[in-house]
């Protein structure tokens, strides 16, 4: 039986193989946007990461060297309803037109636990097209079972993506950064962001910490998300 993954020409990207699991995910907790000034152009960012917890649980989006990170995209090689997907030995993020999920691995008692993590935008387009940005170097294979007619080879990856108008005059772009998720919600002149309305499931709990970075907690660890930038393009 062979079933193998790997990621060619990327040093700095140790992706490596899990299955999309769903899950039952009740908690439900909703953050709407502050922001509703009206202004030229602005942008809206923020970056997430999931500090380890012990030995064996690494960085929710960490790749080491220089930090980049590479979106694979789905051209049929998983079963999951996402475009692109963010992957390596113990984290896998998923993007969906619907939402966005964040499946960790990790031990709990000796037991591989799965935490998942689905973030929804509140009133948005319905199926946004995801467009992929700069294309990367690097290609994923995927070699799973003995049938080659079912391997995908040289799929592409790159180093961002943006859902296109997921709100009316609002674009939402990640990239990485630091080895690190990063999220701009890029508002056109005029449009309202307050808008945005995030909504997060699957958490135990949620906090803003003395440093303003929104705190998700899971079994396995914290989901860390920055204390948004806002910036006007001149």
């Amino acid at each position: 039986m062979l079933d193998f993954f790997e990621l060619n020409n990327a040093e700095n990207n140790p992706y490596g193989f899990g299955d999309f699991i769903l899950g039952e995910t009740p908690n439900l907790n909703q953050i709407n946007s502050s922001f509703s000034e009206e202004v030229n152009s602005l942008e809206i960012a923020a970056s997430k990461n999931l500090p380890a917890t012990n030995d064996k649980f690494d960085s929710l989006t960490g790749v080491g060297g220089d930090g980049s990170l590479s979106f694979i995209e789905n051209v049929g090689q998983l079963d999951a309803d996402a475009d692109f997907l963010l992957r390596n030995s113990s984290q896998e993020i998923y993007f969906g037109e619907d939402k966005i999920a964040f499946n960790s691995f990790g031990e709990t008692n000796g037991d591989l636990v799965l935490e998942r993590v689905e973030l929804d935008f509140i009133n948005a387009k319905q199926n946004p097209q995801i467009k992929p940005l700069e294309k990367l170097p690097g290609v994923a294979n995927f070699l799973q079972g003995q049938d080659s007619s079912q391997w995908h080879q040289n799929v592409p990856t790159y180093g961002g993506i943006v859902y296109d108008e997921l709100y009316p005059g609002i674009d939402l772009v990640y990239s990485g950064k630091v080895g690190n998720l990063k999220s701009d919600f890029v508002v056109e002149a005029g449009v309202d962001a307050s808008q945005i309305i995030m909504e997060y499931a699957g958490i135990e709990k949620m906090s803003i910490n003395d440093s303003g970075e929104l705190v998700l907690e899971t079994n396995l660890g914290k989901l860390v998300e920055e204390k948004p930038v806002v910036y006007q393009v001149i």
